[in-house]
């Protein structure tokens, strides 16, 4: 992503970096904010192995 600057008027452009946490519901029953918890500790996983990165975090329920 960051390799593909985004125009922002002007003839500017910005680079943009993404940090993603992904999950998964398991098959046992998960509430979606203990779900959306998880999702969250992943991302900020990502973010704090630097820029442009997706991080995993299992479930605990």
């Amino acid at each position: 992503m960051e390799e593909r600057p985004v125009p922002i008027g002007d003839g500017r452009t910005v680079a943009v970096t993404i940090s993603i946490g992904v999950t998964m519901a398991p098959d046992r029953q998960i509430t979606l904010d203990q779900l959306l918890a998880t999702a969250d500790k992943a991302l900020y996983d990502a973010k704090a192995g630097g820029r442009n990165r997706t991080a995993f975090a299992a479930t605990s329920c």
